[in-house]
């Protein structure tokens, strides 16, 4: 088992939000982008979308949404697949090479606490609770971060691939959403594994689940 198959599973349900309501803004950013390269007014087409003013956004039918086609809804859920693959992918190389460069899972195991097998189950309780209030804050955290790097990753490839359509400003604000998303995935799993991954392997320990290590780290 890979180091991303385990540690990287607890990030990942720390991360995840139950109502991941960016992906609907890249949805929509797709959707728009898609009715702007089919209506395109400048030589960029985020200055065309930029442009668009918000009276005729509001109307579903003088509006440049009344023009929708099917093919722009693909292209919306394109993209949020798109952006949805690249922080996988972004997230797969940070923890690859924190596994290369550290010894990840001793650094993980270190964190494990012994637990007396005379503690009382309202001790055990009580430590839990302790657990999950110090877990709350970094928890919130990790999902603002990981929304943040999704939205500007999906953003950024739309931006990237509108640019076929459009100028070098497109490509640019593209490229720069890109960087600062995988910034913000390196600074989110720094973030995991200085303050999450320790007390939630505690958790687990204190709930009797024992996570498996991986055979394969380096």
């Amino acid at each position: 088992m890979s180091v991303w198959d385990s540690i990287s599973t607890t990030y990942v349900e720390a991360a995840t939000s139950a109502l991941p309501l960016h992906r609907a803004v890249v949805f929509a950013t797709g959707l728009g982008g898609s009715l702007a390269v089919r209506q395109q007014t400048h030589l960029s087409i985020f200055e065309t979308v930029a442009r668009i003013p918000l009276s005729e956004l509001a109307s579903l039918s003088a509006g440049p949404l009344g023009n929708a086609v099917f093919a722009d809804v693909l292209f919306g859920i394109a993209l949020v697949t798109s952006g949805w693959l690249f922080s996988r992918l972004v997230l797969w190389g940070v923890f690859t090479l924190a596994a290369r460069s550290t010894n990840l899972w001793e650094r993980a195991s270190a964190a494990r606490t012994p637990i007396d097998p005379q503690q009382s189950l309202a001790d055990r309780q009580a430590a839990l609770d302790l657990i999950d209030r110090s877990l709350s804050e970094p928890r919130a955290r990790l999902r603002a971060r990981g929304a943040a790097a999704e939205l500007l990753g999906g953003v950024g490839i739309g931006c990237l691939v509108g640019a076929y359509w459009g100028n070098v400003l497109d490509g640019l604000l593209g490229a720069v959403l890109l960087l600062v998303s995988t910034g913000l995935q390196i600074s989110s799993v720094r973030l995991f594994l200085a303050d999450y991954l320790g007390p939630a392997m505690v958790k687990a320990q204190l709930q009797g689940r024992k996570p498996s290590g991986p055979s394969g780290v380096a």
